[in-house]
C-alpha cells in the first residue's frame, strides 16, 4: 500500500489521496473510474514511489478505462514536452490567448529607450496590452525565482520609456517562488503559472477552453510533433481544424492515423 511519495526535488511526503482525486476530477474522470484508480493504487503500488512513477501508473490505468480522460490527465506532463527550446511553448501560449479573443504574436523585436529586445509574446484586447516573457522548463519541479522576475522587470522599464501602454506578463509551465510572487504583486507584474493566479492559472485557462497541447498524446513521435509545431499547429484544436490532406503532407502521418487522432480529439472535446 502506497504511503509516501518522493517529489521531483527529492523531498519525501506522505501520499495524500485527495491530491490524486483532485487531479482526476480536473481531468473530468467519472466517480466510478476514480474509485477504480484509487483501489488499484492501494493494491498494486509499493509503499514508496516517485511522483513520476505515480503519475505514469495513473495515466496507464486511465488509458484502460477511457483514453480521453487519460490524455486530459496528461496535461501537466505535456507542458514539459513543448521543447526542448521554448519556441513551441511561446507559440502555444500565443494560441491560447487567441482562444480568449486576444490579438497575439510571439517571438518579435521590441524597441526600448536604450536597447531593442527580443520579446516572447505580445497580447492585446480592448484596452489591455501585455508584453510577455515565456519561461519554459523541461526540468520538473524547476521554479522561477526572484532573479527571473527582476531581469524581466528591468527590461520592461526600458521599454516603458517608449511604450507606456504595455504591462509586463510572465508565463511559465512550472511555478514561481513565493518571493517572486510577492515582488510581482508589489510592482503590478502579471504572472501566469501552473498554480498562479488561483482562479485563472494556466491549467484552468487550458481546461476551460479544452485547449490541450498536442503533447498530451504519448504516441506522437518527436519528429511528427516538431513538423506540426513548425507549421504553427500546437494544440488539439489547431490539428482538428486543419484539412486532412494538408496534415498528411506536413506531418508524416498517414490517412488512418490522422482520422484516428481526430476521433480521439473529438472525444476529449465532448465533456
Amino acid at each position: 500500500m502506497l504511503l509516501y511519495v518522493i517529489k521531483s526535488d527529492k523531498t519525501k511526503e506522505e501520499y495524500r489521496e485527495e491530491k490524486v482525486i483532485s487531479a482526476l476530477k480536473r481531468a473530468k474522470v467519472s466517480e466510478e473510474d476514480i474509485e477504480k484508480i484509487l483501489k488499484k493504487i492501494k493494491e498494486k503500488l509499493p509503499e514508496v514511489v516517485t511522483t513520476k512513477e505515480l503519475y505514469r501508473f495513473i495515466f496507464e490505468e486511465l488509458k484502460k478505462e477511457k483514453r480521453s480522460s487519460a490524455y486530459r490527465f496528461n496535461l501537466k506532463n505535456s507542458l514539459y514536452l513543448l521543447g526542448p527550446s521554448g519556441y513551441p511553448f511561446e507559440k502555444y501560449i500565443a494560441h491560447l490567448f487567441k482562444e480568449y479573443g486576444y490579438f497575439a504574436k510571439h517571438n518579435l523585436i521590441f524597441k526600448g529607450f536604450c536597447l531593442s529586445y527580443e520579446i516572447d509574446l505580445l497580447v492585446e484586447k480592448n484596452n489591455e496590452k501585455f508584453l510577455g516573457e515565456c519561461k519554459f522548463h523541461q526540468e520538473k519541479g524547476k521554479k522561477n525565482d526572484i532573479k527571473t522576475v527582476l531581469y524581466a522587470y528591468a527590461r520592461h522599464l526600458d521599454i516603458l520609456k517608449t511604450n507606456k501602454d504595455y504591462k509586463l506578463l510572465l508565463v511559465t509551465n512550472t511555478k514561481f517562488t513565493s518571493e517572486a510572487v510577492e515582488f510581482a504583486k508589489c510592482y503590478s507584474i502579471n504572472l501566469l503559472s501552473w498554480n498562479f493566479p488561483l482562479e485563472k492559472n494556466l491549467p484552468k485557462l487550458i481546461e476551460e477552453k479544452h485547449f490541450y497541447p498536442l503533447t498530451i498524446f504519448d504516441f506522437l513521435s518527436k519528429k511528427t510533433l516538431t513538423s506540426l509545431f513548425n507549421y504553427d499547429i500546437v494544440s488539439i484544436k489547431d490539428f482538428l481544424n486543419k484539412d486532412d490532406s494538408y496534415l498528411k503532407k506536413i506531418s508524416g502521418l498517414n490517412d488512418e492515423e490522422i482520422k484516428n487522432l481526430k476521433r480521439i480529439i473529438e472525444e476529449i472535446l465532448v465533456v
